[in-house]
């Protein structure tokens, strides 16, 4: 059966952070005492000063996120660039093919398509 993973809020995570620089207990019985894992705290630690203030490592982290998030935007963008654009033009060597469609269209549904023209443009 899987476990539900739990989540907590920044203030949650500040507040263990502080209570772990204070206390004159280990990082490893303050986690124990909060019910999370000793790696969490540090974890924690890492993103939190002991005056709950965010870390250099924090805020280059959340950076990095940013701009990982603009360039994946500016790849797509990039790379939509570099697709042709489809123009509508009249295909004369493909309009005898298309004749012969709408015909056998026509035939099979009952002329249902009688109202196209015979000029057809395609997208290429």
């Amino acid at each position: 059966m899987s476990e539900i993973r739990a989540r907590y809020d920044e203030e949650f995570k500040k507040n263990a952070v502080k209570l772990s620089y204070a206390s004159p207990k280990s990082v490893k019985q303050v986690a124990g005492d909060l019910g999370i894992s000793e790696n969490r705290l540090y974890a924690w630690r890492k993103k939190y000063t002991a005056e709950g203030d965010k870390t250099r490592y924090a805020t280059l982290e959340e950076e990095v996120k940013t701009l990982r998030l603009q360039l994946a935007e500016a790849r797509i963008e990039a790379d939509m660039l570099k697709r042709p654009q489809p123009t509508s033009r009249t295909c004369t060597s493909d309009l005898q093919l298309h004749t012969r469609a709408r015909r056998a269209l026509c035939g099979e549904v009952g002329g249902i398509f009688s109202g196209i023209t015979q000029r057809v443009l395609c997208i290429r």
